[in-house]
């Protein structure tokens, strides 16, 4: 694993999160292409509350690795928080189907709770 990726990961892991984000942007310019990066890069931004950077870096996570369940449910939980349901809900149901698809069934069963929260909302 790329070292500075391991070092922003540690920093997240202390709640350090802007030295994560140095790290991992550093990380970054050495493998633009992992998705590990841009995953992390989204927790830490959400961590300091920039919503619209962690939506982005999930996003190109997501282009990179479209079946990573983690990163679905951390998009879905951003955008239920802005109060986009319709989109958490979709979000859900895809970190849902590619947890099923890992035989991830604790994890799927999880996705499916908040799915179904949200459907619930949504069909009020």
């Amino acid at each position: 694993m790329n070292a500075n990726l391991r070092r922003g990961i540690d920093f997240i892991r202390e709640a350090e999160n802007s030295k994560a984000i140095d790290s991992l942007l550093v990380a970054l310019k050495e493998d633009e292409d992992n998705p590990e990066i841009y995953r992390n890069l989204g927790l830490a931004s959400y961590n300091l509350g920039n919503y619209e950077d962690a939506q982005n870096f999930w996003k190109k996570a997501l282009e990179l690795d479209p079946n990573n369940h983690l990163t679905w449910w951390s998009l879905g939980n951003l955008l239920e928080s802005q109060e986009f349901y319709h989109e958490a809900y979709i979000a859900y149901l895809r970190a849902n189907k590619e947890a099923i698809s890992q035989n991830n069934i604790n994890k799927a069963t999880r996705y499916q709770e908040w799915a179904n929260r949200l459907r619930d909302k949504l069909n009020k």
